[in-house]
């Protein structure tokens, strides 16, 4: 059974306009690829495809050998949970949890007791220099470090493929390294597919290759 992603011919329509059409590609586990393209491209399009949002209107999409364009919206609801960490442009914490809770949901969700979901909680928010921050609601912190919550939350439960859509966008250029390099250590250290859509050239050139809507076709990176 093929292990990673494998993306075939896939076509996706929003709101009756062609958005993707014929996208391929195939990102083994361990490997980083970054979508970029001007707004509008179908970056978002791609992720939500990627994931099981989005239906395409032709094509393939399978993850270590899991039909995600073709199973019931359960079960891919299901897959979703146990095998993927998604980091959307806007950080979509639960506004009424703090930092903490909203990044030990992907654990509880999986089962586990709270008191174990509290070392890879601290652990995640520590990385990304917000650990002080964890008693704190998203509310009562800034744009930024949501968005570095919303990474924390995407890489507590290792995931064995990582969805980033724009994730340093609200960071400063400091910040935005430490969490790029966050997100591809993460991906390594589980042996993860790592995507990562982005205007960042900094960030695209941190992955492995470079798919550019534009032209849909995957490139190595420099």
């Amino acid at each position: 059974m093929p292990e990673g992603l494998q993306v075939k011919d896939l076509c996706v329509d929003r709101s009756e306009r062609a958005v993707l059409v014929d996208v391929n590609l195939n990102v083994d586990s361990g490997e980083s690829l970054a979508v970029v393209g001007p707004s509008g491209v179908g970056k978002t399009t791609l992720l939500d495809a990627l994931c099981g949002l989005a239906r395409p209107k032709s094509g393939s999409v399978l993850f270590d050998g899991f039909d995600v364009s073709a199973n019931s919206v359960s079960r891919t609801a299901a897959w979703r949970l146990r095998t993927i960490g998604i980091v959307y442009q806007f950080a979509e914490l639960l506004p009424e949890l703090t930092l903490a809770e909203n990044v030990q949901l992907p654990l509880l969700l999986a089962g586990q007791g709270l008191a174990t979901t509290i070392d890879p909680m601290s652990s995640a928010l520590e990385s990304l220099g917000i650990g002080h921050l964890a008693d704190s609601l998203p509310s009562a912190v800034s744009g930024g470090e949501r968005q570095r919550a919303a990474i924390a939350r995407a890489i507590v439960h290792r995931p064995s493929l990582i969805l980033a859509d724009e994730p340093t966008g609200s960071l400063d250029p400091q910040t935005a390294g430490v969490a790029a390099q966050l997100l591809l250590q993460a991906a390594a250290e589980v042996d993860a597919v790592l995507i990562i859509a982005t205007h960042n050239p900094a960030v695209a050139r941190l992955t492995d290759a470079v798919l550019d809507l534009r032209l849909s076709t995957t490139s190595c990176a420099a």
